[in-house]
């Protein structure tokens, strides 16, 4: 309609007489015994009492500038005219042209291409890391590891260097399939905050509870934990009380095994 120009015609009329003339009420209120109706070319016809131009052409460059979400069904779209929606523009482009550049992309229409790209690599570099970390865990598995016996349960507790979570739970499952039967403990830390992982086999279940195991642990790192039976993880800010919360697994599994 702005590139038409399209004429505007602003009229006075009945509720009843608007709705059948199909103008749209953007949002709910309470009107009088006369609405203004507002119709832009052939397209727009609202309930409005802002002021409009005379043709909608009048208002010259426009450029949407956001679009949210305000209520269920309802969206706010904001937007510049003239020369604020140019300078709009005009920053966008400059925007776009140096994003080409530092992704050294042939031009604008390249930049989607390459950030698909990069974020493709840079997926694959997580998983590669993280397949790492979890090897690294469990490299020593049941052999070089220290393998306590407690009260007849074998405990491998140890600070390994896998920081996400994922990767934690799946060094966890390795280390306890190659267990047989007992009781795994990690901790791992990033960015100065510590996780904490038990890891049960089933022949236990009833004898000894991870949910139960973590939560004596986990106040080493000052947090709180629990979980299911067979697995349960923790958290907490201080990646300091690692070695303690390890060396303290020993007691807290005899005073749970009684």
């Amino acid at each position: 309609m702005t590139l038409a120009n399209a004429d505007t015609d602003t009229r006075e009329m009945s509720p009843g007489d608007a709705k059948s003339a199909g103008a749209i009420g953007l949002f709910e209120a309470k009107y009088g015994e006369q609405v203004r109706v507002v119709r832009i070319g052939t397209d727009s016809v609202e309930l409005c009492g802002g002021t409009h131009v005379h043709r909608a052409g009048d208002i010259g460059l426009f450029a949407i500038v956001s679009e949210v979400g305000i209520a269920q069904g309802v969206r706010r779209i904001e937007a510049v005219t003239g020369m604020n929606a140019l300078q709009h523009l005009q920053q966008t482009v400059q925007i776009l042209d140096k994003a080409a550049s530092e992704l050294h992309a042939s031009g604008p229409g390249d930049v989607l291409d390459k950030l698909g790209r990069l974020q493709a690599s840079a997926q694959k570099r997580e998983r590669e890391i993280t397949e790492l970390q979890r090897k690294l865990a469990v490299g020593g598995g049941g052999s070089s590891d220290t393998v306590a016996d407690v009260a007849g349960v074998k405990l491998l507790a140890k600070v390994v260097a896998v920081a996400d979570p994922k990767a934690l739970r799946e060094a966890a499952d390795t280390l306890r399939d190659r267990l047989g039967s007992g009781v795994i403990v990690l901790g791992a830390e990033k960015d100065g905050k510590a996780s904490l992982l038990v890891a049960v086999t089933k022949d236990l279940a009833g004898k000894v509870h991870a949910g139960n195991l973590i939560a004596a642990l986990a106040a080493h790192v000052g947090g709180r934990g629990g979980g299911r039976p067979d697995l349960a993880q923790a958290g907490g800010p201080n990646a300091a009380g690692l070695p303690a919360a390890i060396e303290a697994a020993g007691s807290a599994l005899a005073a749970q095994l009684g």
